[in-house]
């Protein structure tokens, strides 16, 4: 079940879309494929959480992993209905009704947009998955023969030990100190049982102070977090840049 800090909205920010919002594997999906010049062999599929594919910055994350040379897509898995707390005194009782409607374990998407960057000749693939996302990830991150290279969880929700036991690619997980999904004593879990697999490549790390969510739902106007969140998103590119460069 999600936590109150998963319903929590980000404070306000702005971003000027470098990319275009087109259908991508019959999805809607906010699409950055870099310089128009560029072969793109690798791409990043970045799964929001529950308040969706546009909100400003997760765009701007996508606008910066394509900086760094990726084919990137945001893809609307909610299909036009992201959550958008009813009563913002409790959005932990509103999100409790959309939960149901959204199918985290759904993968019929994805693989679709799957499908379609490899048609393009895309060669390697990570995901990223903040809250909700990171379950769909998951999914993708276990199955026996992987349609992906790569996996990377931020502040994620929903996930099990068995799962994380399961991770079948190279797997970043990047944990805040603060938060109920995935509370200390479930982060040292993770970190025991990644320890466990040394034939999967994985990283475990929190960022102290940081609560659920921080990543894409950062407020700009405090700068400890704006500096954690970028911290935490040079993570991310360099785990691909090692593990998706072709």
């Amino acid at each position: 079940m999600a936590s109150e800090a998963c319903c929590k909205p980000a404070p306000a920010a702005e971003h000027f879309d470098e990319g275009t919002t087109i259908k991508f594997g019959g999805l809607d999906a906010y699409v950055n494929p870099g310089l128009a010049t560029a072969i793109r062999t690798s791409a990043v599929i970045l799964i929001s959480d529950v308040f969706g594919y546009d909100k400003p910055l997760i765009r701007e994350l996508a606008d910066k992993t394509a900086a760094r040379g990726f084919f990137v897509v945001v893809p609307d898995l909610f299909h036009g209905d992201p959550f958008v707390p009813t009563d913002p005194q409790n959005p932990a009782g509103s999100i409790s009704a959309w939960m149901p409607k959204h199918d985290a374990t759904d993968l019929i998407g994805l693989k679709a947009v799957i499908k379609q960057l490899r048609e393009q000749g895309v060669k390697k693939i990570g995901v990223a998955g903040f809250c909700w996302g990171a379950k769909p990830a998951m999914g993708l991150a276990v199955e026996d023969e992987p349609l992906i290279d790569s996996a990377v969880f931020c502040h994620p929700s929903l996930l099990t030990d068995d799962e994380v036991r399961s991770i079948k690619v190279p797997a970043q997980f990047l944990l805040s100190e603060i938060d109920r999904q995935v509370p200390p004593e479930r982060a040292a879990a993770f970190k025991e049982i990644l320890a466990s697999k040394p034939e999967v490549e994985s990283f475990l790390k929190i960022f102290p102070g940081m609560e659920h969510g921080w990543a894409v739902r950062y407020d700009v106007n405090v700068p400890e977090q704006v500096k954690a969140a970028h911290e935490a998103h040079d993570d991310m590119l360099g785990w691909y840049k090692k593990h998706l460069t072709v």
